[in-house]
């Protein structure tokens, strides 16, 4: 560019004075509002992953309860009165302070009972779940995940015989249990839930 022919450049301009760029108020202004589409979508992911992990503690502490809630609710419901070799009659459930023993039967249809308890986990402090064994003597198994801890409800046993001592009427058996979420923190305390149940055996005593 000839700027010596160029008559609209005075003598204390400078030849690139015509250049425009931004200016500092504009540099801060999209700096500013770059800063805060950051900050929203930082907060955002930060709030769904909460409720995320919040979704999962709680479908963890639901699951659990409604599977022990189900697995003995099926047993009760398959059990039945039976008599024993001294031909006195054994109930389809007995319980005994923090145990329940169910009489019902195997694949082969051989008569089985099953034994669930309540205990302290040893291996983990301040635990308390529900074990299940095939037959005393045998090994229990957990029913439930190591982070998933059951606790009694407030006032109520573990299980409860409702109206065993009428022979006339259904075995009924009451099913109170509270479940807790052991991960630290206000997620799991939201988790916690209160599960109560009754169940009923499907046959009568005396007329199986």
């Amino acid at each position: 560019m000839d700027y010596a022919k160029n008559k609209n450049l005075t003598l204390t301009q400078s030849p690139y004075s015509y250049l425009k760029g931004f200016t500092l108020v504009e540099i801060l202004v999209a700096a500013g509002i770059f800063v805060v589409v950051i900050g929203i979508t930082v907060a955002t992911f930060t709030t769904s992953n909460c409720l995320q992990s919040q979704t999962v503690v709680l479908r963890e502490t639901s699951q659990s309860g409604r599977y022990i809630l189900e697995t003995i609710a099926r047993d009760i419901r398959l059990a039945n009165d039976t008599v024993g070799r001294d031909g006195k009659r054994i109930p389809a459930f007995e319980v005994g302070g923090n145990s329940l023993t169910i009489h019902t039967k195997d694949e082969q249809g051989n008569d089985v009972g099953r034994i669930y308890e309540f205990y302290d986990d040893p291996e983990i402090e301040g635990r308390q779940t529900i074990m299940v064994s095939e037959d005393k003597g045998s090994s229990y198994s957990d029913l439930i995940s190591p982070n998933i801890s059951i606790s009694k409800v407030e006032g109520k046993d573990i299980f409860e015989e409702i109206g065993g001592s009428d022979p006339t009427q259904q075995n009924k058996l009451a099913i109170n249990l509270q479940v807790n979420h052991l991960e630290e923190g206000r997620r799991a305390e939201q988790a916690n839930q209160v599960l109560q149940t009754t169940v009923t055996t499907r046959s009568y005593p005396g007329f199986e």
